[in-house]
């Protein structure tokens, strides 16, 4: 379904998903080290890893979600933060998209 909305937005719009979602949604917010990881190794500053823990010992996970608009976004703590104050700071300049979301 997200998959499907992505691509009605780059239909419309006339550019890539994720260009869209940067200059729509990641550079207005200040989501500076938030973006679309294009392949499972690309390098990406202060990136966090996720572990699961199989056959006694923890070893980094690789997701292979990374169908633009149902994930493969990458990010930040600090940026995830940012994004949490759409959802619940009512004087944010974007509480409104925290409320249509």
């Amino acid at each position: 379904m997200f998959y499907l909305l992505a691509l009605i937005i780059e239909r419309v719009a006339k550019q890539p998903f994720e260009d869209f979602a940067k200059t729509m949604l990641f550079e207005p917010l200040g989501l500076k080290h938030t973006a679309f990881k294009v392949a499972i190794d690309q390098i990406f500053e202060n990136k966090a890893h996720q572990y699961a823990f199989r056959q006694g010992q923890y070893k980094k996970y690789q997701s292979l979600s990374l169908c633009i608009g149902a994930g493969g976004i990458t990010s930040t703590a600090q940026d995830l933060l940012k994004w949490a104050q759409i959802y619940i700071d009512q004087s944010h300049h974007y509480y409104w998209l925290g409320e249509f979301l």
